[in-house]
């Protein structure tokens, strides 16, 4: 199940990211479908970024797993930022799972630092959904 929170982060954050983003030195260029960069050295930022995630990774929990089912002793791997440049870039379907090191991924957090009209596009067996992709809105 996909949730989308909206308005969970306020523009004037994500305006600084997106600065901060732009002007990093270890920004990686050299994949086709994104430009990334961890930002685990981004420590004050990682940290504000990583409790809030936490916190919605409860209300998630609370609302998609009544059951428990969901792992209780959660973990959050270091965070990644991602560019997309439009007709260049894409996110096409995928698997996060490729290792034994990765395998007890089971949540993922989108977190749009700006708009893009387009939205996002999910692919399912059941069909597609499409999300809006809305400056300060986190996708989990």
């Amino acid at each position: 199940m996909m949730q989308m929170y909206e308005k969970v982060l306020p523009k004037s954050f994500c305006d600084y990211m997106i600065d901060k983003f732009e002007s990093e030195p270890q920004l990686d260029k050299s994949y086709e479908m994104f430009d990334q960069l961890e930002i685990r050295h981004w420590e004050d930022e990682s940290h504000d970024l990583i409790a809030i995630c936490k916190d919605l990774a409860e209300h998630y929990a609370k609302f998609y797993d009544p059951m428990k089912m969901m792992p209780q002793n959660r973990k959050i791997e270091a965070l990644r930022m991602k560019r997309y440049k439009p007709n260049t870039h894409s996110f096409p379907l995928h698997v996060d799972v490729g290792h034994a090191g990765n395998c007890t991924r089971y949540l993922a957090f989108l977190i749009y630092f700006n708009d893009n009209e387009a939205g996002t596009k999910f692919y399912t067996p059941e069909g597609h959904f499409t999300f809006e992709a809305e400056c300060g809105n986190i996708l989990v």
